[in-house]
């Protein structure tokens, strides 16, 4: 599974998120993880994760992870669910 960029872009311009969205690099695994953050910022979980019982999330280095479950990163983050990948 993996994010749709396109997809994330669509959806970001949905949420009414300032600015124009540019392109985005994908991201290195692990390279940023979901929670402590220096400051609140706007979280989206994809929708295709509960398919899963297990999720490896990004543990803030792209050699660490952490189970977890996207019911779980839905609620520790304060994120919105989001069609983003499939």
């Amino acid at each position: 599974m993996a994010v749709d960029f396109s997809r994330f872009a669509d959806v970001l311009k949905s949420l009414g998120v300032s600015g124009e969205v540019r392109e985005l690099p994908e991201p290195a695994i692990g390279g940023v993880g979901p929670v402590a953050h220096p400051a609140p910022i706007r979280t989206l979980v994809g929708t295709w994760l509960s398919r899963y019982d297990v999720v490896w999330a990004a543990a803030g280095h792209p050699h660490t992870v952490f189970p977890t479950s996207s019911t779980e990163l839905l609620r520790v983050t304060g994120g919105t669910p989001a069609d983003v990948g499939d």
